[in-house]
């Protein structure tokens, strides 16, 4: 599973330049950014960095993936990724919950940009065990995000 993460990144996030969205671990940000948009203390931690970088981009603030690169050292095995992406899955109900608006965006990103559009880049770029990871990783999320939906309706 850890290959095909990495070719997952290679496919889709270590590509330098600005970005509309970024996960923040790991990522560097100028200390001052904090005292504009700070992370939110009623958002459970499953969801804070995509709340912080939509807050962020609200504002206008630019941010992007640089040509540093930084090392992650994940738990390779398939249990450990699919509670890691119903945790996701739980995070982007969450981030649909406090931003109705960003409902569509969100689907759009897991159900077409995942399955589709990240398909055919990993093929260009022949890194074909990024493709069923990018499928499970969506599934999963999807999963997760029906799970938070049907918590909710449970209180």
């Amino acid at each position: 599973m850890s290959l095909a993460e990495n070719q997952s990144y290679q496919v889709v996030h270590n590509i330098p330049g600005r970005k509309k969205m970024i996960g923040v671990a790991p990522a560097v940000f100028k200390k001052e950014i904090f005292s504009k948009v700070r992370f939110d203390d009623y958002i459970t931690r499953t969801i804070d960095d995509t709340d912080f970088i939509y807050r962020l981009r609200e504002k206008n603030y630019l941010f992007g993936i640089g040509n540093v690169k930084i090392y992650q050292d994940h738990n390779s095995s398939l249990v450990q990724y699919l509670k890691k992406f119903l945790w996701y899955g739980k995070g982007d109900g969450e981030f649909i919950q406090k931003n109705p608006d960003q409902c569509l965006n969100t689907l759009y990103h897991l159900f077409i940009r995942y399955n589709f559009i990240y398909f055919f880049k990993s093929l260009f770029k022949l890194k074909l065990l990024a493709i069923p990871f990018f499928w499970i990783q969506s599934f999963t999320r999807i999963i997760g995000i029906i799970c938070h939906f049907i918590n909710l309706l449970r209180k």
